[in-house]
């Protein structure tokens, strides 16, 4: 009996070069074929609510990508300035004949 598995993502092309290779190899390596489908679509049944969801994402991902970076750098204190010119270099040692 033939076994279909949908496991998404695979490289679109088998290019040594992508980053998806290793995924395109794993998932033909157990011998089967890379079908291209249509993709994932929203369809929203209540759209009103789906609207409301998709802000509430798009802040979220706004919050975590730009603002929480932010202040985060805020509130990590700032590493001490370096000295001005080069290394002062330790004293010359001491002649003990003097």
């Amino acid at each position: 009996p033939a076994t279909t598995f949908a496991w998404r993502s695979a490289a679109a092309w088998p290019w040594p070069c992508s980053p998806w290779f290793g995924l395109y190899q794993f998932k033909t390596g157990f011998g089967g074929a890379i079908v291209h489908r249509g993709g994932c679509w929203d369809y929203a049944l209540q759209p009103l609510r789906y609207r409301f969801l998709r802000q509430a994402e798009l802040l979220r991902r706004r919050y975590y990508r730009g603002l929480r970076p932010r202040l985060l750098r805020l509130g990590k204190p700032r590493p001490a300035a370096a000295p001005a010119g080069p290394p002062t270099p330790h004293p010359p040692p001491r002649r003990l004949d003097r």
